[in-house]
């Protein structure tokens, strides 16, 4: 049964699939992203809530605003039982036509806003009606590039304080929801997906991973104005001997840039622990402003957790992380790169790094959520998703 809605003829398979996954589920989610589950390579903040909540044997519906962003079809789905994969126009017909009201009566749905327009309010008050928690967490500045063509402050400030719950990424996010409302916000920063990077994960090295131990790796978006090209050239130009590696959908940025630098291009999710485990470095060359000000950089958390220190700008969503070098200027970012792939990191820096990691996987962000909704976390022994993603290649 296909778990993807697009057009009148599947409306019905919505409503049934959602019927049909929430009757074996131990709890039930609805998550609103911007983009389907499998963008990005499946990274996505939105999609590693859904299944971390997947693992704990809850029914998710993903509604997805927007089509995939990227270039390249890696051809993930996700086609789990618990899962159900909607557009934003099938998911409100299905609402209207009331044929979701049943299994929203039988379950108290944690419905997780990441994208604030007046289309979904109907969906916050339906869900609010049959005795649902309601979460608006703000992920990004969309007074910015991110949300052009379609960001209303007047739209996010109603989603806002239509919520139960107010949560935030980044600091800057937290005092902005807290402006536009009136009311604390909860801090939940990004974290890792422990299922997936680990040490000792991915220790085949890939075979477009360039030779040589002294590489610098980026994992990320390619073609957000965040990206300083800049600064990559003058760093690449400076430290000739250091391969710089770039994983993402590559569209053509960064042109004219020195010979050591590499265009890997998309990876799913599941495949950069063998990118991570042969880099000596990780590097973020952002530019410092009040978008990524507004930023928690999820690959930082990813590279930690495979025993990876990263260079960074002055970060706030960053300060005080162990393993995380902020560079205030070319000079110091083109000095930390340089030291790092050279010598990397001591030992108790390294041990820093494992004991903040073990604080910071999805597994208990996800446990903050669930208790900030009220409810008390549960963890199945043995849950289901584990060998089926294992089946399934992630």
């Amino acid at each position: 049964m296909t778990r993807t809605f697009e057009g009148r003829e599947t409306r019905v398979s919505l409503v049934e699939s959602f019927i049909d996954a929430t009757a074996s589920a131990h709890a039930v989610a609805v998550i609103f992203s911007a983009n389907p589950i499998h963008d990005t390579g499946g990274g996505q903040r939105s999609a590693q809530l859904a299944l971390e909540l997947l693992a704990r044997d809850w029914c998710v519906c993903f509604v997805s605003r927007g089509e995939v962003t990227e270039t390249v079809d890696l051809g993930l789905r996700y086609p789990y039982p618990l899962l159900v994969q909607a557009s934003l126009g099938d998911f409100l017909t299905a609402l209207r036509g009331g044929a979701l009201d049943e299994t929203l009566d039988r379950h108290r749905v944690l419905l997780v806003t990441q994208i604030p327009v007046a289309e979904w309010l109907p969906v916050i008050r339906r869900v609010g009606r049959h005795g649902g928690v309601y979460v608006y967490d703000c992920v990004d500045r969309w007074d910015s590039e991110l949300g052009y063509g379609w960001y209303r402050i007047r739209a996010e400030r109603r989603v806002a304080r239509a919520s139960d719950m107010l949560v935030a990424s980044a600091p800057a996010l937290a005092r902005h929801l807290e402006e536009l409302t009136g009311r604390p916000a909860h801090l939940l920063p990004n974290a890792f997906n422990s299922k997936i990077f680990r040490m000792g994960a991915g220790t085949a090295r890939p075979s477009d991973f360039p030779e040589g131990n002294a590489v610098a790796l980026y994992v990320g978006g390619l073609w957000r104005g965040c990206l300083d090209w800049d600064l990559v050239s003058q760093t690449a130009e400076a430290l000739p001997d250091i391969r710089f590696v770039f994983v993402g959908d590559h569209r053509g940025e960064g042109g004219s840039l020195p010979p050591n630098c590499h265009f890997l291009g998309l990876k799913a999710q599941s495949d950069l622990p063998g990118y991570l485990s042969h880099a000596r470095a990780g590097f973020l060359p952002w530019c410092s402003d009040s978008v990524t000000q507004a930023t928690s950089p999820l690959k930082i958390y990813e590279f930690l957790a495979m025993g990876l220190p990263v260079v960074t700008p002055a970060l706030e969503s960053l300060r005080g992380i162990p393993g995380v070098v902020p560079a205030s200027s070319p000079d110091a970012f083109i000095a930390a790169v340089e030291t790092l792939v050279r010598d990397g990191v001591d030992g108790p820096t390294r041990k820093a790094m494992s004991a903040f990691t073990a604080q910071n996987s999805w597994v208990n962000r996800v446990d903050e959520l669930i208790r900030w909704a009220g409810e008390v976390p549960s963890r199945p022994e043995e849950p289901r998703i584990v060998a089926w993603l294992r089946g399934f290649g992630t």
